[in-house]
């Protein structure tokens, strides 16, 4: 009967760690590698607009945040994902400021990220807080 147990535990446990890994079959390195150059349009919130573009080595990020352009320092490690040091254009924007406020404090609390071939959703520990889909 113990034995049943431990079976069952150690079975959960690998379990778990298999969701963690990519579903494709590529390896971490190579999804991060999908994302230099690729430019994303958001789509949720419905409330925000804006967009994220990857740069070819994968050190900055830019984009719209529904009123000013911005850029950004990037740091991606496995599934972690920091975006810090934001400069943007200084519009001013009376009718868009609240969407290009919430947008900027989303993008700055992202702390990883998960994607599909088409959509991209950036998320801090609890919710997706931005969630992108592919510009073709």
């Amino acid at each position: 009967m113990k034995s049943n147990y431990i079976f069952i535990a150690v079975s959960l446990i690998v379990l778990s760690f298999a969701g963690c890994m990519p579903m494709n079959n590529q390896t971490i390195d190579e999804e991060i590698e999908e994302l230099k150059n690729t430019e994303w349009e958001l789509i949720r919130p419905k409330d925000l607009e804006g967009s994220i573009q990857f740069n070819e080595d994968l050190t900055r990020v830019s984009g719209y945040n529904g009123c000013n352009n911005y850029t950004g320092d990037l740091i991606v490690k496995n599934y972690q994902i920091e975006i810090s040091r934001f400069v943007s254009t200084e519009m001013y924007c009376n009718e868009n400021a609240d969407i290009e406020k919430e947008f900027m404090f989303r993008l700055s609390r992202i702390q990883d990220y998960s994607r599909t071939k088409q959509r991209l959703s950036l998320n801090d520990n609890t919710e997706n807080l931005l969630v992108f889909e592919l510009k073709e």
